[in-house]
């Protein structure tokens, strides 16, 4: 999956792509695209205009934007934060950065991440395949060895955990007929939580071990 079909068809409210953007990817009035573009990092001032952009009634239409730079100050990414957090439903926005850019935990928790290479939505990670088929108490072992890696880096493997684990559900809703499925909307239900957990950094290993028994 590239960047025409993430574009098209969103899943998420909110991407972080660490890849270059492709030039013939630009703004399409008719299909409320928009793309920004800039060789600099981007400021707060040059995020503020887009509050109103995203906020205008959407109705059944899609309005999507595309934010390329070379990188994000952090003054911008909380100013971007605040608009990804209360967007309405139908606005997509897909932030290009390259490989290596420093991004906010915050930020990081309310997008899905990729490098464009992993967004097959059927590809799970060995790592995960071998979480979701351990035993409850094998996979409590996973997360107590993730919890002592430290802050920083614990977060990033957490982030990158709940996706698969999105991916998982995204995957099964679409394998079976039964699109209200209580375990599967439980699932979705503890990615969101424990997103929302890093996000107020009242993430504790205790609320991790859910994850065990899902």
């Amino acid at each position: 999956m590239g960047f025409e079909k993430i574009i098209n068809q969103p899943q998420h409210h909110a991407y972080l792509i660490f890849a270059d953007l492709p030039e013939h990817i630009t703004s399409r009035e008719k299909d409320n695209l928009y793309v920004i573009r800039s060789e600099k990092r981007i400021g707060v001032e040059d995020i503020r205009w887009l509050h109103d952009y995203a906020f205008q009634s959407v109705g059944h239409d899609t309005r999507r934007v595309v934010i390329s730079a070379s990188g994000i100050t952090h003054q911008a990414q909380n100013a971007l934060l605040k608009i990804v957090e209360d967007v309405q439903k139908g606005v997509y926005f897909f932030i290009c950065l390259p490989v290596g850019t420093e991004v906010l935990d915050t930020l990081l928790s309310r997008c899905y991440i990729t490098d464009i290479t992993e967004t097959d939505i059927t590809k799970l990670s060995s790592d995960f395949k071998e979480f979701i088929n351990a035993s409850p108490k094998d996979r409590l072992k996973i997360i107590d060895d993730i919890w002592e890696e430290g802050e920083n880096t614990r977060h990033v493997t957490i982030l990158h955990m709940l996706q698969n684990l999105e991916k998982y559900v995204h995957n099964r809703i679409a394998d079976t007929t039964d699109t209200k499925d209580d375990s599967l909307i439980q699932c979705r239900k503890v990615a969101e939580s424990l997103r929302d957990a890093i996000y107020h950094g009242a993430l504790h290993k205790g609320t991790l071990h859910i994850l065990a028994f899902i």
